[in-house]
Formats: C-alpha cells, structure tokens, sequence
C-alpha cells in the first residue's frame, strides 16, 4: 500500500519496510505508538490516551479506616460484655460445651467473611463488579460458597468440642451432642448469610464512592462477625434448650435438614465461575484455623 492509498488511515505505516526497527522496539508501548507520517519518512510518536487510576495517599487512606476500625474496636469490646452478661443464662450452666464453640464460631465467622471481603473487594478494584449481572453473579455465587463452609466447618466445630470433652472429662450426653451440632449449624448459617450481605452491600457502596473497599469491608466484617455470632449462639441454644424438653427430636431435624442442603449450595457454587476452584482449594486454611480456634 503506497503512501496515496493511504489517506483514510494518516496514522498507519506507509511502508513498513521504511520504519526502523530500533524506532519500534524502543518505544514504549501502550503509552507511545511509533508512526510513520504520510508526507514524509520521518518516524513521529503519539501519545495514547490512558486512564490510569490515581495513587492513594496516606492522608486518603486514614479517612478510609479510621471510621471502620472505630467500629471493629467497639463491636469487639461490646461482644465481651455481652458473652460476660450470657454466660450465666441457664443453657450456659447446664450445657458448659457451648463455651467451647464460642472461640471456634468467632473465628470462623471472622475468616468467612474476611475472605468473602477480600475477594469481592479484589474483584471490585479489578472492575469486574461494574457490570449489574456480573456483579450479582459474583456475590450470590460467594455466598452460596460461604453458605456451604460456614455449615460444614460449623458442624465440624461442634463435634470436635464434643470430642474434647469425652476425652477430658469422660463425659457424653446424646442431648448435648445434638443442642450443640445444631446451635452450631444455625449460627454459622444465619450469621454467614446476615454478614454476607451487608459485606456486599458495603463493597458496592464503596465503590460508588470511590472509595477503596479493601479499606472500608475487612474491618466492619470482623466487627460485626463477633457480636452477630455471640447474639446467635445465645439466643438459639436457649430457645433450643427450652423446646428440646417437649420436642427432643427438633436438634435432630434441623442438623438433618441442613445436611440434605449441603449438595444443593456445592452445586452451584461448582456451577458459578467465580466460586468454582474456591469450592476445592479454600477449605484447608478455613478448617485449620477453626481447629486452632477449637
């Protein structure tokens, strides 16, 4: 193509075998185009417009947290007076397991939700959330992940506190094993689908602001985690423990109920694209920490 053929497009190459090969290798690109000019055989460079997102400053990033860490500090603080109130409510005193799963159902709310923040926030900052249907698929999918972890590793947290005290205290009691499997079930759940939505709604609110979620999400998720659990917790096994003395058989129900769910959320977590190598690679650390926790 000679340099008439050429007017529609000013800014291609007349002839490519004119253009020096130093000129193309050494520019930078995407941030400058070599171009060869139409009317003459001088090699002339373009400046390539590009959105690029401007750095955060230490002062940015303070405002940022410093409301959210207000807010971690004071739920952590009121989940302690609250746990000091409860623990002398009646099932605390009959049923002395529930203390164990406090530490493990805190735990694992906080690495639930934290992950599920960090990675809606990472995909937030990526713009991968701009989109509504994208967006959608993105939380509804990590939190059927969340649903299905939080009640697999909640009844995994129940019976390894069960197992402890056979094994220190020589005791077992079928009631307790089921007040507990299912008080442990129900908070988890509850608390991961309460906690996942506000996580959500948290990191899209950011982002119409303009505003890091990365800075904003994390903290108000380990906050609202402890006391949501503690609040839970309490209020099920009470409720639980009053009804387990005309209806024995609920405890069982329920753990059965949540049970024939568990394939129904791995099923579409499997089937969701952003969820579907979490669902087999996510479940040692949260596993693990829980065990630590216990």
């Amino acid at each position: 193509m000679g340099p008439q053929d050429n007017k529609e497009f000013p800014f291609a190459p007349t002839d490519t075998a004119t253009l020096p090969a130093s000129a193309a290798e050494d520019s930078p690109l995407p941030d400058v185009i070599v171009k060869l000019a139409p009317e003459s055989n001088t090699v002339e460079h373009c400046k390539v417009n590009s959105t690029t997102p401007s750095a955060e400053t230490h002062i940015s990033i303070g405002c940022q947290v410093v409301v959210p860490f207000l807010i971690a500090g004071m739920g952590m603080v009121g989940a302690g007076f609250y746990l000091d109130h409860v623990q002398d409510w009646e099932v605390f005193m009959k049923v002395p397991e529930i203390i164990i799963l406090v530490p493990s159902l805190l735990g694992l709310k906080g690495n639930l939700e934290m992950t599920l923040a960090s990675r809606l926030s990472t995909e937030a900052n990526l713009g991968h959330m701009d989109d509504p249907k994208e967006q959608w698929s993105m939380i509804l999918g990590n939190l059927t992940l969340v649903q299905c972890q939080a009640i697999v590793v909640g009844l995994m947290s129940a019976v390894v506190a069960i197992a402890m005290v056979a094994v220190t205290q020589q005791e077992f009691s079928l009631s307790h094993t089921l007040l507990l499997c299912s008080c442990s079930i129900i908070t988890s759940s509850i608390a991961s689908l309460l906690l996942g939505f506000i996580t959500a709604t948290v990191i899209v609110v950011s982002r119409y602001f303009n505003v890091n979620p990365d800075n904003v999400a994390t903290p108000i998720a380990a906050s609202l985690g402890d006391i949501t659990s503690l609040i839970l917790l309490s209020w099920v096994a009470s409720i639980l423990h009053d009804a387990d003395d005309k209806f024995s058989w609920i405890s069982s129900i329920i753990i059965g109920c949540y049970i024939l769910v568990i394939p129904f959320w791995v099923f579409i977590a499997k089937k969701n694209k952003y969820t579907h190598s979490i669902l087999y690679t996510g479940w040692t650390p949260v596993v693990v920490a829980m065990l630590i926790s216990t």
